[in-house]
């Protein structure tokens, strides 16, 4: 953003200052990165550092201070109260400068959710694939495309350029409010289950692998002193839902999530093998991407991991 230049005019940068000076202009690079939102590729990252990059995950460090924070779409027609030769009443002016003011810190926001919440592949792996052109083999890290946040961020830069003065109020207001339904999300949290010193619910945002792998995530509670690594705290999961009847689909997503990972075919072959205990219960389940009510075999979560335990140490 410091690197833009600024209209003497307006204070905004000159590629969304609207002035009647910055009708045309010849764009600096800097410019010319943020119109084509470019992204520097993960690979070519760690090739400059000489080492393999952790993960990212881009946020908004501090919230942002709107001007027009619930922005709604606007037209101000021949029912406002404008003064004679005026395109606009005092109050749709007032509104349109205060867009305007909102527009850098917007399209930055935007272009942070065009990424938000996503990491990077481990080690940042390369994907390739064929140019159609030359056929040449193409090297690049594989970054997810949030097209709701794309297509906002394309309608918020067409209505700065949008003439006259009521025309872009009414296309502006319009894409700040689409804008803003994309940044201003919750914030999207993975649940932890339950404290077990004082029973409060646990939630934090989602770390990425590497973090985890290194041993840096901490969980903490909200309501009293416990503290936990991530590992350790998946241990506290699993002990927590011991009792909780699970089909073998749901088994195998609940360990392999909470460290211990397990295959279909295993508890099958404890089930066949070892008497695994199992139950029929009519409940709701997953059947591919549906969710169907009927008959299906449960099992306990304990009584696998306690089954698994048994045969690891006597293996």
């Amino acid at each position: 953003m410091a690197d833009l230049p600024v209209c003497d005019r307006t204070g905004l940068a000159r590629l969304w200052c609207c002035c009647p000076d910055h009708e045309s202009f010849t764009m600096t690079p800097a410019e010319r990165h943020m119109v084509s939102g470019g992204v520097h590729h993960v690979a070519d990252l760690e090739r400059a550092a000489g080492r393999p990059l952790p993960e990212v995950r881009y946020t908004r460090r501090t919230p942002v201070l709107w001007q027009e924070p619930r922005p709604r779409s606007t037209v101000c027609d021949e029912s406002h109260s404008r003064p004679p030769g005026a395109a606009l009443c005092h109050e749709c002016s007032d509104l349109l400068d205060r867009l305007r003011a909102d527009a850098p810190a917007l399209l930055l926001a935007l272009h942070e959710a065009v990424i938000k919440d996503v990491a990077f592949a481990q080690l940042g792996a390369p994907a390739t694939h064929a140019d159609p052109e030359t056929g040449a083999l193409i090297e690049e890290s594989p970054v997810p495309f949030n097209a709701g946040a794309s297509d906002a961020l394309r309608e918020v830069k067409a209505a700065l350029q949008v003439r006259p003065v009521s025309a872009q109020l009414a296309a502006l207001s319009a894409a700040a409010r689409r804008a803003h339904q994309v940044v201003d999300r919750p914030r999207d949290d993975i649940r932890l289950g339950k404290c077990p010193m004082c029973g409060a619910a646990i939630s934090m945002p989602r770390p990425g692998h590497h973090d985890i792998a290194a041993g840096h995530v901490m969980v903490t509670c909200p309501a009293c002193t416990y503290r936990a690594s991530w590992a350790d705290h998946q241990r506290v999961i699993l002990d927590q839902a011991g009792d909780t009847p699970l089909t073998i689909g749901e088994i195998v997503g609940v360990l392999t999530q909470g460290g211990e990972p397990v295959a279909r075919k295993r508890i099958e072959y404890l089930v066949a093998r070892h008497g695994l205990p199992r139950e029929r219960m009519t409940r709701l389940y997953r059947r591919g991407h549906e969710l169907v009510f009927g008959e299906v075999w449960v099992y306990r979560l304990r009584d696998v991991r306690e089954l698994q335990a048994k045969l690891d140490g006597g293996a």
